[in-house]
């Protein structure tokens, strides 16, 4: 984590890895624990963050969690962002998504003009306090999500972040014709939710929506057509390996917890076409055995497959596959079925692994 961000946490709610803090902060991670995980019906519409304890638990430990996740999405955006570039955000909180998407315009050398919007005035105040404490512009708005009513600009991109899983699936049409108006044409939609089951599916459902409505999807879907995981009652998710601050780790040892992997349900869509050739997409970690590697994919064509790799049939020019990496993006050629869910590469098909 940046240290200018633990810094200014510790401006707003004590030293962070002073025992009294630790203890103040465990306990609200505890509850929030339950509450998100556990019983969700219990923090139905966020209402979990009404309380100030819960709010600053969020703020501290849930944000440090939660704000990376947002790097390497905007990484692979970069290049669709003008410069400066407008975001409006859709329940933020109290403030993941204007530090995680101003540290990154700060380190990438970008100009960023933040429009923070949220249900609640107390949320809106702490990202406030916690953009000033980080010398971070936001302007803020409240916004009412199940009844949205939004004038002005559009936007180059529209965040939602841990808050699709929190409206029902009565909201996806109000959702839908919100960004219709709030994203200009060339501009995105980015959402990235809990990679549980429940809260993954919500947020697929939300993506299928925004296709059916005309929208593409962008990353890191290989298609626009209806998310096959969620068709057959799965979920797709991705996952990042994760250097917890100290306060995290001191927190996690009160708690029971370990958060040194990040995991998240996302996409990006866009009403642009996408450019350029993707074949499949690695949606499960790949098994490399001692006769061959086998990895779950997700194919341009909708549809769900297992893509392998037999080792008496590798060659310099499919190689590649064996390197290849959960939601890496593959381009190939020469694949034969093999069995009723497999695509097996020949000696002479051919696989590259996008950059």
């Amino acid at each position: 984590m940046p240290e200018p961000l633990l810094a200014a946490l510790a401006r707003l709610h004590g030293p962070l890895e002073a025992p009294t803090t630790v203890a103040r902060l465990a306990q609200g991670v505890a509850a929030l624990q339950m509450g998100l995980t556990q019983d969700r019906a219990r923090f139905a519409g966020g209402s979990y963050l009404e309380r100030a304890d819960l709010r600053a638990a969020y703020q501290t430990y849930y944000l440090c969690a939660n704000a990376p996740k947002l790097w390497p999405a905007l990484d692979r955006l970069a290049a669709h962002l003008p410069e400066p570039f407008s975001v409006v955000e859709l329940g933020g909180g109290p403030g993941t998504g204007v530090v995680g998407v101003g540290l990154w315009a700060r380190a990438n050398g970008r100009t960023v003009q933040h429009t923070l919007t949220d249900h609640r005035a107390a949320n809106l105040q702490a990202a406030q306090a916690l953009a000033a404490a980080l010398d971070l512009p936001v302007q803020t708005r409240l916004l009412d999500l199940t009844a949205p009513d939004w004038a002005g600009p559009p936007a180059d991109l529209a965040l939602m972040m841990n808050v699709v899983n929190e409206l029902p699936a009565t909201a996806d049409a109000g959702l839908v014709a919100l960004l219709d108006r709030l994203v200009s044409p060339d501009g995105f939609a980015l959402a990235l939710e809990p990679a549980a089951a429940e809260p993954s599916r919500r947020a697929l459902a939300l993506r299928d929506a925004l296709v059916a409505g005309g929208w593409h999807a962008h990353l890191p879907c290989p298609h626009s057509r209806p998310c096959p995981a969620l068709a057959a009652g799965d979920w797709c998710h991705a996952a990042w390996a994760f250097e917890r601050p100290a306060f995290m780790a001191a927190v996690d040892r009160a708690v029971g917890t370990r958060r040194d992997l990040l995991q998240a349900t996302w996409f990006a869509v866009s009403r642009a076409t996408p450019q350029g050739r993707v074949d499949a997409r690695v949606v499960a970690e790949p098994r490399r055995e001692k006769g061959r590697t086998r990895a779950r994919v997700c194919l341009a064509d909708g549809s769900l497959t297992h893509l392998e790799l037999q080792k008496r049939d590798r060659s310099p020019e499919n190689i590649a596959f064996n390197d290849a990496e959960l939601h890496a993006g593959l381009r190939f050629t020469g694949a034969d079925p093999a069995g009723h869910d497999t695509l097996r590469l020949p000696p002479g098909g051919a696989v590259e692994v996008l950059p």
